[in-house]
């Protein structure tokens, strides 16, 4: 009776990410400050809401809600040097003869420093009103996965998104990527599936080596109890878009793919923010 008195480990974690997130959250959406340097800024996230203008690589414009710095500083991919990854150079893991559950994955843009702030900022520092930027900037990575897909003359039927373990999600408050597969699933009007759920928290996987991620991975995610994939006209496999915040050797993408494919019949092509 006395134990109930005193909050949990997972009740202070809770308290203590929503109390970073009031510290740390920032005013850039609503005063014109910039959301990547805090500089001044003409427009807002929301007035590139209210815009159908996608990105551009080779556009000299800002996008609303980053200064011109700032914009001019992403690093878009333009050019796919890897049509299984999407990566802007040729890539050797590509090369290996590993195998492989996702047809393919595109990206938006390249995974330099600046964009691991970024990504820092939004995940780690309760940056939460950055989340329609980077579903802004994902939909350049949608156009080059859908410029891939007519050449294979494949209808996506639904998007997902890769699950965060419980712990993960009790830290951050949120998961980036069903928060980033919800913004596509709303500028493309495809239906967001929940259809996986991690079953073990192995750490965070940008701290490992190739080898360990695949063994981590292995066993990590399952079907969801209960999903399904919705109904699709045609004979072929229901094509689902597996949304992730960033590629670095698609361990994590391949094995969410795998258990889509072999559990539920899934043609599953790959969508990361960042490569």
């Amino acid at each position: 009776m006395i134990r109930s008195l005193f909050p949990s480990a997972a009740d202070w974690n809770r308290c203590w990410a929503n109390f970073r997130r009031l510290l740390a959250r920032p005013e850039s959406a609503q005063d014109g400050r910039c959301l990547g340097c805090g500089g001044s800024v003409g427009g807002t996230i929301r007035d590139s809401l209210a815009s159908d203008r996608l990105p551009n690589a080779s556009s000299g414009s800002a996008m609303p809600g980053l200064c011109a710095d700032c914009y001019a500083a992403i690093p878009w991919i333009a050019h796919v040097a890897c049509r299984i990854c999407g990566r802007a150079t040729p890539c050797p893991d590509c090369l290996r003869n590993a195998t492989r559950y996702f047809l393919c994955s595109r990206s938006a843009v390249q995974y330099t420093p600046l964009m691991k702030d970024w990504l820092r900022m939004y995940k780690f520092r309760g940056h939460e009103k950055m989340a329609p930027l980077f579903g802004h900037m994902l939909m350049h990575g949608y156009r080059l996965l859908a410029a891939e897909m007519r050449k294979r003359r494949v209808i996506p039927a639904a998007v997902t998104f890769v699950p965060a373990s419980a712990e993960r999600a009790r830290e951050r408050g949120f998961n980036q990527s069903e928060q980033l597969a919800r913004y596509l699933g709303r500028a493309t009007g495809l239906p967001v599936l929940p259809l996986l759920i991690r079953v073990r928290h192995g750490g965070r996987q940008s701290t490992k080596s190739r080898r360990d991620r695949l063994k981590d991975l292995h066993g990590a995610f399952e079907k969801l109890p209960g999903a399904s994939m919705p109904a699709f006209p045609e004979r072929r496999p229901p094509a689902i878009i597996l949304v992730d915040d960033v590629y670095t050797t698609g361990s994590t993408l391949n094995e969410c793919a795998r258990i889509l494919r072999e559990q539920l019949g899934a043609a599953v092509f790959g969508l990361t923010w960042a490569r």
